[in-house]
């Protein structure tokens, strides 16, 4: 069977957490968009060396960045209960590969100004940032090895 994504789109934000076991784990939310369409992707990252994971969060975290972030990875589907005491169902992407790809003005305009054009400031919906919190809270057997 295949289980398999990949995705280009915008960091929203990015921290870092480790494990008991000494692993590092970056996790972000990647916004993609089609047309006036924005998604919103829970990607997790492990990286047992830690300085991928390191350098990445510091580039998402840089506010001069612009570029465009590149993600291969899987669906992991996990449930949870959220502060209401209703179950809700969530979807991972596990990444096994990250790129970076950087911003080219397009005809002389950068990117930024073209933000107003995007999607860019979109809220998250808030169903979405009680799940990014509990996640935030790592649990050792979901951890893919």
């Amino acid at each position: 069977m295949i289980n398999k994504v990949i995705l280009i789109g915008k960091v929203q934000e990015s921290n870092l957490r480790f494990t008991n076991e000494g692993l590092t784990v970056l996790k972000f939310v990647l916004r993609t968009w089609e047309g006036s369409k924005t998604d919103f992707h829970r990607i997790t990252y492990f990286d047992p060396g830690a300085e991928k994971a390191y350098r990445y969060n510091e580039m998402f975290n840089d506010k001069n960045f612009n570029g465009y972030v590149y993600v291969e990875g899987k669906l992991s589907y996990r449930t949870f209960t959220g502060r209401d005491g209703v179950n809700r169902r969530v979807v991972d992407i596990i990444a096994r590969n990250i790129r970076i790809i950087p911003a080219a003005p397009k005809n002389g305009v950068s990117e930024g100004e073209l933000k107003d054009k995007k999607p860019e400031e979109q809220k998250l919906p808030e169903t979405f940032v009680e799940e990014i919190e509990h996640e935030l809270e790592i649990n050792e057997a979901e951890l893919p090895f």
